[in-house]
């Protein structure tokens, strides 16, 4: 975990899907920590990492979220069996794609001649479940003012 965790108030969002799914880090200033792309077989040690320290005599409960797309009855449930105590948060994956394909270019903005061709009309080169999934812990952050 990084040291901003400690620091600020922070939350896990997932981005879910059959095969693999995006994670990030999400603070309440809504900028984000570590993210990145998972299979579904590794979430356990993405909860052990995050998770680890976590136990019911703590005051604040970590807290997850979880975009409502495909996969995502599986990975709440997972969630559940992993660590007690906690509930996923279950969030409107709608237009997070999009939002996740503007902040992909926010961050990585094209280079050479594709800076030339307008943002609409491209895709980035990689998936961006990672970014997904940022989009998903902006939602919960606003949608819980």
């Amino acid at each position: 975990m990084t040291a901003n965790c400690a620091e600020k108030k922070w939350i896990l969002a997932i981005d879910p899907g059959s095969h693999k799914v995006g994670y990030a880090i999400v603070y309440e200033d809504l900028s984000h920590g570590d993210m990145g792309i998972i299979s579904v077989d590794e979430l356990s040690s993405l909860v052990r990492r995050y998770f680890g320290n976590f136990s019911d005599e703590n005051s604040s409960k970590p807290v997850l979220v979880v975009g409502d797309g495909t996969g995502s009855k599986k990975i709440c449930n997972l969630f559940k069996a992993l660590i007690s105590g906690v509930c996923p948060c279950v969030k409107n994956e709608r237009n997070t794609t999009l939002n996740a394909r503007k902040k992909y270019f926010q961050e990585n903005p094209p280079k050479g001649l594709r800076r030339f061709i307008p943002l609409g009309l491209q895709w980035p080169p990689r998936p961006i479940d990672d970014y997904a999934a940022w989009a998903i812990g902006e939602k919960y952050f606003i949608s819980n003012d």
